[in-house]
């Protein structure tokens, strides 16, 4: 089991911010699943951050996918290894935001 954390900036416009959330979590709960990848995304307004976890074929699928979205740039890694257990269990893709703790 591996696990990446990352933090990247939002380029959405703010007219579109909401559409765009909504997109992100649709698409990558049905992905996630297929993926057998869990974990958790925060965005803050203009950030933001995501913890996924899973097999590493389903990660390196994931991975490449985030790094190419258009709707976020300068993803800075901040975790990324093995892991013995799930923290997220049971999520395809658990959801906050907005929050101030990044902005």
């Amino acid at each position: 089991m591996h696990q990446w954390v990352y933090v990247s900036k939002c380029i959405v416009p703010d007219a579109d911010i909401q559409n765009a959330i909504d997109s992100i979590i649709k698409v990558s709960q049905s992905r996630n699943m297929d993926l057998q990848v869990t974990g958790a995304l925060f965005f803050t307004g203009t950030h933001f951050a995501q913890l996924l976890e899973g097999p590493p074929g389903g990660m390196m699928t994931l991975r490449s996918s985030i790094l190419a979205d258009p709707r976020h740039k300068d993803a800075l890694t901040m975790l990324e290894g093995r892991i013995e257990q799930r923290r997220f269990h049971g999520w395809a893709l658990a959801y906050s935001g907005p929050s101030l703790v990044l902005s």
